[in-house]
């Protein structure tokens, strides 16, 4: 791992880290360095590569037929310059490309083997300039068809007055199995963006949804936010648009296993299982994971509350701290 690191001059670090000089090297972790801007790696052996936070990079070379772990998260997003980068990996497996994405500039090169995609995040409302964050998302989603598990997650500002709505930007995503959702609404409703993408999604699987907290997997943390208090949306506020969501017919007639952590009871968050059982046609498990401010008693409320929503076939499965 080389982190927190200057470098001066001409930097060899890709020729450094390549097989000739590291024959046996396996994973590169490369964070928070300075004065990289061009970075070239011919590895035969190396298996992971992460990136992160390189403030300097401005062209990105990676040749290595034996990586199966990609993950470049704030290195190009960091400048204002276009991302150049060049990846032949073709055995990779998974891939987290949190970062600036342009597909004029961005060659993956085949990756019939991926199986796992985490993204940068999708800003639900926003202002005109969030729009280019948008759509090189979207641009990423597209050159992936098949896959076994995606990672999104969806971030709404507190004020959304006079803030548009960008998630109809998002149009197809890929043959997925797992879908991992995570969405920080910071007290707004969700339910509008969570229909927009289950709909694109029907042949899942499994569902993990975060609300407001923090997911990790093999690749590290992939989101977090854990407000103090739970801001309340004015009664007059545009999230809960379109009202279609609500009575628009959707069937996940695949979805067998839902899984929501950081549950906190609010009015949006019971509408949105709600929603779930009902689309769901042949779920047979859903995990509630109450957010840990949640106490015994509301738990034991909110559980009651919950399981109305169930029917016959599905188990209901709640978890919370105890005191």
């Amino acid at each position: 791992m080389l982190m927190e690191v200057r470098l001066r001059g001409p930097c060899g670090l890709g020729e450094a880290v390549s097989s000739p000089r590291c024959p046996s090297l396996r994973r590169l972790v490369v964070k928070d360095a300075y004065g990289l801007g061009d970075l070239t790696i011919h590895s035969e052996c190396l298996l992971k590569l992460e990136l992160f936070r390189l403030p300097d990079l401005q062209s990105l070379t990676v040749v290595a037929p034996a990586l199966q772990l990609l993950k470049l998260d704030n290195c190009f997003a960091l400048s204002s310059r276009q991302p150049v980068a060049n990846i032949s990996a073709p055995h990779l497996m998974w891939l987290a490309w949190m970062d600036d994405y342009d597909q004029n500039s961005v060659q993956l090169g085949e990756m019939a083997y991926l199986q796992s995609l985490v993204t940068q995040h999708f800003i639900m409302y926003g202002e005109d300039y969030h729009s280019s964050h948008n759509r090189n998302g979207v641009c990423l989603l597209r050159h992936f068809e098949h896959l076994h598990r995606l990672v999104l997650t969806l971030q709404c500002p507190k004020d959304i007055a006079n803030k548009k709505y960008f998630m109809e930007q998002i149009t197809r995503l890929p043959d997925i199995k797992l879908l991992e959702l995570g969405i920080t609404a910071c007290g707004h409703s969700f339910g509008a963006s969570l229909f927009h993408v289950m709909r694109m999604c029907t042949a899942i699987r499994a569902l993990v949804l975060g609300l407001n907290v923090a997911l990790e997997d093999e690749m590290g943390p992939l989101f977090s936010y854990s407000p103090s208090e739970e801001t309340l949306c004015p009664s007059d506020c545009i999230c809960d648009q379109p009202p279609s969501w609500k009575t628009e017919e959707l069937v996940l007639n695949r979805l067998e296993v839902v899984e929501i952590s950081g549950f906190r009871g609010t009015e949006h968050e019971i509408n949105a299982v709600k929603q779930i059982c009902s689309w769901a046609t042949v779920l047979r498990r859903m995990t509630v994971k109450f957010h840990d401010s949640i106490t015994e008693n509301k738990a034991e409320v909110l559980c009651e509350l919950l399981v109305t929503f169930s029917r016959l076939g599905l188990d209901m499965i709640f978890i919370y701290r105890m005191p």
